[in-house]
């Protein structure tokens, strides 16, 4: 099987503006080279998958789905790629949004190898779709440069599910405040799970500032696993009682600006095992908002904007993100 096909406007580096209709926490790719530069396994996996309940319409986890696994060659604008084999099925049947947890529901054996190929250029992709429509649910393309003779697994970029937008979508650092967080509002505070598109909420400068979108994300946690994204983990602001986020939410300060997992302002509290669930409230422009009394950065999916911001007040948003 082999399809060619072209994707116009890649902006590189870009966060896509647009939200995914289904959230896949800690997507990766895993690929399978032997020595003479042929492609011979591939699959998808995810640490857990949740639908984006600000997404209209919101698809069903049991929606049934067909996974394109792509080769695209990142580095031309437009850029092809080319579809090496398709998965939809699986020992129970129709392969579902839910099924998508397990390799063996995704994992192929391809039945011809992919050879002739610049590795350098080329990286592996899946295009997630549904069974009924072909309509695009997700996107992804592995970050990293393939290499012959290994077997490679390695998180993806996530690109909107409009193949004709192509911006690329982030899947990482977007944890944010525990559910239960109280946000400030022009009717006083309000557990942040309570809140929807269209509600206002104060800035830090106690202007009024309306909700743009809702991201929640549901993650599971296990201290006892070495490779980890430790920005999962839950972060006390210490002296304060209720103030709890992921490790990678800025948070301002009386002294400044501080990355929880990175600052002695902050201290671990994630227990050994167990799923954190975190929102984020997206403004119309990057901004700082009022949670359980502190002022917390609101989600900026465009990493452009975010360094303009803090360039803006005279700093450089790299020197805020390291160790104090």
């Amino acid at each position: 099987m082999s399809q060619t096909s072209t994707i116009q406007g890649l902006d590189h580096g870009l966060q896509s503006t647009v939200e995914p209709s289904i959230i896949f926490n800690d997507p990766e790719i895993q690929v399978t080279i032997n020595n003479n530069d042929r492609i011979t396994h591939i699959n998808f996996t995810a640490q857990n998958i949740t639908v984006n309940n600000t997404y209209n319409p919101t698809p069903e986890v049991d929606t049934e789905v067909k996974l394109e696994y792509v080769l695209c060659d990142v580095t031309t604008d437009p850029f092809t790629r080319t579809v090496i084999g398709v998965k939809q099925t699986t020992d129970a049947g129709n392969l579902e949004i839910q099924d998508m947890f397990l390799t063996t529901n995704t994992y192929i054996n391809l039945n011809h190898s992919v050879s002739g190929l610049n590795f350098k250029n080329i990286k592996p992709g899946v295009i997630i779709r549904k069974q009924d429509d072909d309509e695009v649910l997700g996107f992804f393309v592995m970050k990293i440069d393939m290499k012959n003779n290994t077997t490679t697994t390695h998180p993806v970029h996530y690109i909107y599910t409009d193949l004709d937008q192509n911006t690329l979508f982030s899947t990482s650092g977007m944890f944010c405040l525990l559910k239960g967080t109280l946000i400030l509002t022009p009717q006083g505070y309000k557990p942040i799970e309570s809140l929807s598109r269209g509600d206002e909420i104060y800035n830090s400068s106690k202007k009024v500032k309306k909700i743009k979108s809702v991201l929640y994300q549901k993650v599971k946690v296990d201290k006892s696993k070495k490779k980890r994204d430790k920005c999962m983990d839950k972060y006390k602001l210490k002296g304060n009682n209720d103030l709890i986020v992921s490790g990678g939410h800025m948070v301002k300060l009386d002294d400044g600006y501080h990355l929880p997992i990175y600052s002695d302002r902050f201290e671990n509290v994630q227990e050994d095992k167990g799923e954190n669930e975190y929102y984020n409230l997206e403004l119309d422009d990057y901004d700082y908002f009022i949670a359980d009394g502190v002022e917390v950065e609101s989600l900026c999916k465009t990493d452009s904007v975010k360094h303009a911001y803090y360039k803006e007040r005279g700093l450089e948003y790299h020197e805020l993100i390291k160790s104090k």
